[in-house]
Formats: C-alpha cells, structure tokens, sequence
C-alpha cells in the first residue's frame, strides 16, 4: 500500500485496495489501521494537512516506524515545494526515529545523504531535535560518532531489559 503510491501509476491499483482496506479497518475500531490509512492517503494525495494528519495519526498510535517514514516522505514533499527549513526538521526527526528505533542503517544513509543531521542534538531519547550538548552515538557495528567523527570500537552489542536499552559490551 505505501509502496504503490510511491512507486509508479501502475500500481495504483493495490495502493486503492489498501486504502480502502484500511478505511474499512479504521472504521471498525482497529487502533492501527489510521496510522496506516492517513499515510497512503497522504501518498496518493500529497498535501500539507494530509502529511500533517498522518504524522499526529503515527505518534498518537506510537508507530514510531511509521511515523519516520511519514516524517521522511513529507520533506521530500516540502523540499519540492522549496520550504527547505521545514523539510530539514522533519529529515531531523525522521533521522532520530529511525535511530530509536533500531533502524540505525537507515538513520546513517539519512546522515550520508543529509550531513546537516550530525550537528542536531538532542537532550535524550525519544524527543526529536534540541539543542542539547550530547556528542556521542552508537551504531550496531560498534562505531562511535564522537564529535561528527566514526571511531571504531571492538565489541558488541547487548540488550538491557532492565535499562530498555542496547549497551555496548567490548571484546
């Protein structure tokens, strides 16, 4: 569904399927189907305030996946439009999304293809962009970002359920 309308005109087809599936689902109480809908509505119709409904639609369901791609696909509409200090922010939030997410080689193509990202900051996990003084980021290889250069480290990763986090264990 998200796919279609992005892809190409041939596709319209399935990208109509799942948007009625999803409006038919959203209108029966599936607390994920709006997510979903207000997103492929927004692909098949770009606009400010159909972006805008998917984005709230994501982060009230807390589809942060989703959410992120949502935020990524309404800069792309924005730097079409030459609203370039909006679309930056949202390629900033999509970046930090991702990055919480998990999705870290995503968030890293998006610092390659936007090297702006690696000067935002941030005060702690979860909130999208500040202007917090933290330098310091872990990749899933093991890389360190320290003051915008990679450092190698040797070891990896573990998960701490008590700390709901990933930490770095060195070899």
């Amino acid at each position: 569904g998200l796919a279609a309308f992005s892809l190409n005109e041939r596709n319209t087809v399935m990208g109509n399927k799942c948007l009625k599936y999803f409006r038919r689902m959203k209108k029966l109480g599936s607390t994920n189907a709006p997510p979903a809908y207000f997103f492929i509505a927004a692909l098949k119709r770009p606009t400010k305030k159909a972006f805008i409904a998917a984005i709230d639609s994501c982060t009230e369901a807390s589809m942060p996946h989703l959410e992120a791609m949502a935020r990524e696909r309404y800069a792309m509409f924005l730097l079409t439009r030459n609203e370039l200090e909006l679309a930056n922010s949202h390629i900033t939030s999509a970046y930090w999304l991702y990055y919480d997410w998990g999705a870290h080689g995503k968030s890293f193509s998006l610092e390659r293809e936007y090297p702006f990202v690696k000067a935002a900051k941030r005060t702690k996990a979860g909130s999208h962009v500040s202007s917090g003084t933290a330098t310091k980021h872990t990749s899933v290889n093991g890389s360190v970002i320290e003051s915008g250069k990679v450092v190698k480290r040797k070891g990896t990763f573990e998960y701490n359920s008590t700390l709901s986090r990933r930490e770095l264990v060195k070899s």
